[in-house]
């Protein structure tokens, strides 16, 4: 195989290919997801033993190293204290597979492409959306909440993890059709918008709607240096935009008064954005475990004795993590840990916000608002920081950041 060959199969391998994984894997797992498969574990499970060579060799090595002696002091005190568990090496690497993913991009040859990395990584948003689309329209896969209410999952299993990872890949979509000014892109940002949709989910809703607005306001008001529009184009992205926006409301709300799960789900909006999106009494739970915690737990976490401990208190079946991603970092790793893997993007974050201020190009526009999803949802929904998926994608922002500069129109 040529090494041309290689540089476009090896980022497709990575970004793309997933979407068939999960597929799979929600196809054989059902929709109580309590089937089995190991079809999702071997294929992450090859990712991180490729990885392995790459992984102390990129400029983040220092940083990752010291994420892994804290790791296996955690540990250590975790199996001494009689918290461990097999099932605690399987969390932590889907914790850490940022890392794994990143360090393949940053070091390995193939991956050199930044338009093939972006490609494959906005193909997977789309194919991603197509499923979810015609899951609805021709009635295949699994319902997202209860039977005959409104809302798909197509045959994925982690709908708040696929909701993220779209929202993700929408926002490097508009980027590079504002870059490119390619079609393409465009309707592979209408796809997955429409796509989001079709989930029944307030997160995707608002990140879809901020990723619209974002996009309206780049377009209309110019405020990236590297993108300029005429004015007939402003005019005809403010009449699409006003007409888009009334029928998306629209089609939006009478689903869910039509609806009478998601009519009861939804009736308090405030409420539920006060109630952390119906998980408050998880973190009140969580607040209990915590009372309880001494000073070796706080620092070094009780591994999956923390969802257990939330399970006692709830009378759960089975073990629950409180979705706020935190919350669970630090229950199950403790704070030394916790502290290190959340700075990390929010550390990119911060940086991408001092280079828009100051140069206002368009890839800093588009990753602030990328990160800052992924921020904001890791809070507020939980699955970003402790998704593998998501984080494959969050490692192809902290990419276009490091390569930033070597970044040209195809």
């Amino acid at each position: 195989m040529s090494i041309l060959q290689k540089r476009y199969l090896y980022p497709f391998l990575l970004l793309f290919f997933p979407i068939i994984i999960d597929c799979l894997n929600g196809y054989l797992k059902g929709a109580s997801g309590e089937g089995e498969s190991m079809v999702g574990i071997l294929y992450r499970g090859a990712v991180v033993i490729y990885a392995l060579p790459y992984l102390l060799k990129n400029i983040f090595s220092k940083y990752i190293f010291f994420i892994l002696v804290i790791s296996f002091i955690s540990f250590s005190y975790h199996i001494i204290m009689g918290y461990f568990l097999i099932s605690s090496i399987s969390n932590l690497i889907k914790v850490l597979y940022i890392f794994c993913v990143l360090s393949i991009l940053l070091k390995n040859k193939y991956f050199d492409n930044i338009w093939t990395i972006l490609n494959c990584a906005i193909g997977y948003g789309l194919a991603a959306a197509l499923v979810l689309i015609l899951s609805y329209f021709l009635g295949f896969g699994y319902n997202a909440y209860l039977e005959d209410s409104f809302g798909t999952k197509g045959f994925f299993i982690a709908m708040n993890d696929v909701g993220l990872t779209i929202l993700l890949l929408n926002a490097l979509s508009c980027f590079c059709f504002l870059k490119t000014k390619k079609v393409l892109y465009l309707i592979a940002t209408l796809i997955m918008s429409i796509g989001t949709v079709f989930v029944g989910s307030m997160a995707c809703y608002f990140g879809t709607g901020a990723i619209m607005l974002c996009f309206f306001f780049n377009i209309v008001f110019n405020n990236t240096k590297d993108y300029r529009s005429s004015f007939k184009q402003k005019i005809i992205v403010i009449f699409i935009f006003s007409i888009g926006l009334i029928e998306s409301i629209s089609f939006i709300v009478n689903s869910i008064l039509s609806d009478s799960y998601l009519s009861k789900k939804y009736s308090d909006i405030i409420g539920i954005f006060m109630e952390m999106s119906g998980r408050d009494y998880l973190i009140e739970a969580s607040f209990e475990t915590f009372e309880k915690f001494s000073l070796f737990d706080w620092l070094l976490g009780i591994g999956v004795q923390f969802s257990i401990s939330i399970q006692y208190i709830l009378g759960l079946n089975g073990p629950k993590g409180v979705e706020v991603d935190p919350l669970d970092l630090i229950g199950t790793y403790g704070l030394l840990f916790s502290i290190l893997i959340l700075i990390f993007p929010l550390n990119i974050l911060c940086k991408t916000i001092k280079s828009y201020l100051k140069n206002k190009d368009l890839l800093s526009y588009w990753l602030t608002i990328g990160l800052s999803l992924y921020v904001l949802h890791a809070i507020y929904g939980g699955h970003a920081y402790t998704s593998p998926l998501v984080s494959s994608y969050l490692a192809v922002y902290i990419y276009l950041y490091v390569k930033r500069q070597n970044l040209t129109t195809i």
